[in-house]
Order: structure tokens, then C-alpha cells, then sequence
């Protein structure tokens, strides 16, 4: 598994999601299998929501740390939207995932 980084926002909305403003450097594990590993360069009080295709939020999670780890063991394999929002500005980040066969 390599890292992704994801540097520029994505302007475009996503399955009727908000359009995003930038926040600090996002790391992720792409593709990502049973767990998708999250890293921002600062810690930050944040919402990471994972999207599936359809738009449909099939995780959420609240966190303060630098890394977090998701347990994405059960979902089906696919494209997914990760959205970090940063939870004192509202400023918000989007990546494109793709999970594939757990290992």
C-alpha cells in the first residue's frame, strides 16, 4: 500500500456533498484495504466522513490526532469520498479512494 497525497482541494461537489476549502496537508492510504490510514501535518479537532459512491456516509469518526486509523474491513470493495472537516473553521478537505481485497 502507498501513500496519496492529497495537496489541492477538490472543487467539485461530490455525490451533492458541500464544495471544500483548503485545510492542512492530507496523507492516506490509497488504495486502502481493512484499514485507511489518515494523517494531517497538524492535529486538529476534525470529522473524517467516508462517502461510498453513492453519497451514502458509510463511516464516521471525531478525533483530535495527527493519525487515525478506520476499520473499513466490512465495506464492499469500490470508490469512496473522504471528507475531513475541520471542526473550528468548518474548512473542509476531499480525497478519492479507491478499497480494494483486504489482505
Amino acid at each position: 500500500i502507498s501513500d496519496t497525497t492529497v495537496t489541492d482541494t477538490i472543487n467539485d461537489s461530490i455525490a451533492g456533498l458541500k464544495k471544500a476549502n483548503s485545510i492542512s496537508v492530507l496523507r492516506v492510504t490509497n488504495p486502502f484495504g481493512s484499514d485507511l490510514t489518515i494523517r494531517l501535518d497538524k492535529a486538529i479537532s476534525a470529522k473524517y466522513s467516508l462517502y461510498n459512491q453513492l453519497g451514502q456516509q458509510v463511516l464516521e469518526i471525531y478525533s483530535q490526532e495527527l493519525d487515525i486509523r478506520l476499520q473499513t474491513g466490512g465495506l464492499p470493495n469500490g470508490p469512496y469520498y473522504l471528507k475531513v472537516l475541520n471542526l473550528k473553521n468548518g474548512n473542509a478537505k476531499f480525497a478519492k479512494l479507491i478499497k480494494t481485497a483486504t489482505d
